[in-house]
C-alpha cells in the first residue's frame, strides 16, 4: 500500500516514468538499458567522426541518415523523460519552475545539446557550412557518458571538492604568464618585431615555454629574453605540478573520507568517511 500523498495534476503525468536505477535491489533491466544507451551514445560519436570522411560519408550516407534517426528518437525520449520525472527529486518538486531548473543543468544541457543539432538543421533554412558544422557537433554527444559512469563522476566532484585550490593555481600561472609575456616583448619587439609585435603575440610564445611543448618556431635571441625564457620554464613546471599534487589529494578524500580529529594518543589524524560526516548522530555501533 502507498502511503505517499497524491500529487498533483501537473505532476500526476510522470511517476509511472521511472529514472534508470542500475543499482536497484533485483532490478536488471535499468542495467540493461544504461549499458544500451552507453553503447549508442559511442556509437552516434564514431558515425559523426567516420561521416567526415569524404569516402566513407558517400558509400554509407544512407546507413548513417537511418542510425541518426535512431539515436535522435532515442536521446529524444530518454531528454524528455527525464524533464517530465525530474519533479520526483526535492530540487526541482514545483512541476514548472523546477523542470525549468532541471532543464539548466550542467546534465540537461548535455542531454539537450546531443539532438538540438538534429532539429536546428530540420528546422531552420541554414547554409551549407552551418550544417555541416552542426552535423559535426554531434561527435559532442560524447559528453553524455558522464551521466553513466561513475569514474567520471567522481572526477567532477574532485574538481568541484578542490575548485578553490585550483583557482589559486591557476591565478598564479595567469600572472606568470602575463609577467613573461610583457618582460619578453619589452626584451625581443625590436630585434625580432614579427615574432615579438605585441604582448598577445608573446603570450604564445610564453603558453609554449611554460607546458615545455616548444615549437621552435618561435624563440628569444637576446640575453634578457633567454634569462626570461629559463626562468619561465623553471617556474612554469613548479606551477604545473601543483595541480596534480592538489587533485591527488583530492581523489584521496574522495575514495577514503577527509581527516576529522587528531588521536590524542599518537597525534595523527583521523580518517572520517563521508557518511558519517553527512550523519554525525548516527549511534555508534
Amino acid at each position: 500500500m502507498d502511503d505517499r500523498p497524491t500529487q498533483s495534476r501537473a505532476q500526476g503525468a510522470s511517476p509511472r516514468i521511472v529514472h534508470v536505477r542500475p543499482h536497484a535491489a533485483g532490478a536488471t533491466w535499468p542495467r540493461w538499458i544504461e549499458h544500451g544507451l552507453l553503447v549508442l551514445i559511442v556509437a552516434s560519436a564514431c558515425e559523426a567522426i567516420l561521416q567526415s570522411v569524404p569516402e566513407i560519408a558517400a558509400r554509407y550516407g544512407q546507413w548513417f541518415a537511418r542510425f541518426e534517426y535512431l539515436s535522435v528518437i532515442v536521446f529524444s525520449i530518454e531528454y524528455f523523460s527525464r524533464v517530465a520525472t525530474c519533479v520526483e527529486d526535492k530540487r526541482f518538486q514545483h512541476p514548472i519552475l523546477g523542470r525549468l531548473q532541471y532543464m539548466l543543468t550542467p546534465l540537461a544541457l548535455i542531454d539537450l545539446l546531443a539532438v538540438l543539432p538534429f532539429y536546428a538543421v530540420l528546422l531552420f533554412p541554414l547554409t551549407r557550412e552551418v550544417v555541416f558544422a552542426l552535423r559535426l557537433a554531434r561527435v559532442f554527444r560524447i559528453l553524455k557518458i558522464v551521466r553513466y559512469m561513475r569514474s567520471i563522476r567522481l572526477v567532477t566532484a574532485v574538481l568541484h571538492r578542490k575548485r578553490h585550490e585550483v583557482l589559486v593555481v591557476l591565478t598564479f600561472i595567469t600572472m606568470l604568464l602575463v609577467l613573461a609575456s610583457s618582460l619578453v616583448f619589452l626584451a625581443e619587439h625590436r630585434v625580432q618585431p614579427d615574432d615579438f609585435g605585441s604582448i598577445p603575440h608573446a603570450m604564445w610564445w610564453a603558453v609554449m615555454t611554460m607546458t615545455t611543448v616548444g615549437y621552435g618556431d618561435v624563440y628569444p635571441v637576446t640575453s634578457l629574453g633567454r634569462v626570461i625564457a629559463s626562468l619561465l620554464a623553471m617556474f612554469g613546471l613548479l606551477l604545473f605540478t601543483l595541480p596534480a599534487g592538489i587533485l591527488a589529494s583530492g581523489f584521496l578524500e574522495e575514495l577514503h573520507g577527509r581527516p576529522g580529529e587528531v588521536c590524542p594518543h599518537c597525534g595523527q589524524p583521523l580518517w572520517v568517511a563521508e557518511d558519517e560526516k553527512a550523519d554525525p548522530e548516527r549511534p555508534e555501533a
